[in-house]
């Protein structure tokens, strides 16, 4: 079935909804020194409505799957997964494949298929969405906890550096993100592009774009480095 742009906006919602959960939980626990268990009877079981233990525990799982995903891939890589109508599939996988997978999206081995499958079909997508949908973190999630893990209060998640310092924050650190496949914000914006417009509304008069083919390669600076 098809989905609409609803669809995968409310998709992409829930995701980060169970992020924010798994997020703020990992906050209160670091402070209080507490099992998810003691968090739930001190601040869930007192209340009049509330989802069983197994429920809440549920869903923190499924927040730090999300999590890992994102933090590998970035938000935009959810956004994808929204669009594909993966968001189900992905939430029941064991929560050891989520952290492999996140792992593999920051680190992908182009002589594996599923590394080759990132670096030549899934980077490229998520480059295009970070030129076409700018997201921030901050209105996702309270300033306060930002603050309290020394982060910037505006987080651009377009910004790859900036999007690993958040998600390895929380819940869990994953491998270091490889350079080459990932890193070519400036080759994307163009050479001497403003930084404050989007790539997709960059045009010169004159000039046809194809804007499918932002593949990632070595930005100029990077060449001039070696």
């Amino acid at each position: 079935m098809e989905l609409g742009s609803k669809d995968i906006a409310i998709s992409f919602q829930m995701m980060v909804t169970h992020i924010k959960l798994a997020v703020n939980i990992q906050h209160i626990r670091t402070m209080r020194a507490q099992t998810l268990q003691e968090l739930y009877d001190a601040e869930i079981a007192p209340l009049q409505i509330k989802p069983s233990y197994r429920t809440f525990q549920h869903w923190h799982t499924t927040g730090t799957k999300f999590a890992a995903l994102a933090g590998g891939g970035t938000v935009y890589f959810l956004v994808l997964v929204a669009g594909l109508g993966l968001r189900t599939s992905l939430a029941s996988m064991p929560g050891d494949l989520a952290c492999h997978l996140g792992n593999a999206l920051r680190h992908p081995d182009p002589d594996t298929m599923i590394g080759r499958t990132i670096i030549d079909k899934i980077i490229p997508v998520i480059h295009m969405l970070r030129g076409m949908f700018p997201i921030t973190i901050d209105p996702l999630f309270p300033s306060a906890i930002l603050t309290s893990h020394n982060l910037p209060s505006l987080i651009d998640c377009a910004d790859i550096a900036t999007s690993d310092l958040f998600f390895d924050s929380f819940i869990f650190k994953l491998v270091e993100r490889s350079n080459s496949p990932w890193y070519n914000q400036q080759a994307t914006r163009g050479l001497n592009a403003p930084t404050h417009v989007q790539p997709y509304m960059l045009e010169k008069d004159d000039i046809r774009f194809n804007y499918t083919q932002l593949v990632p390669y070595i930005s100029s600076e990077a060449v001039r480095s070696h």
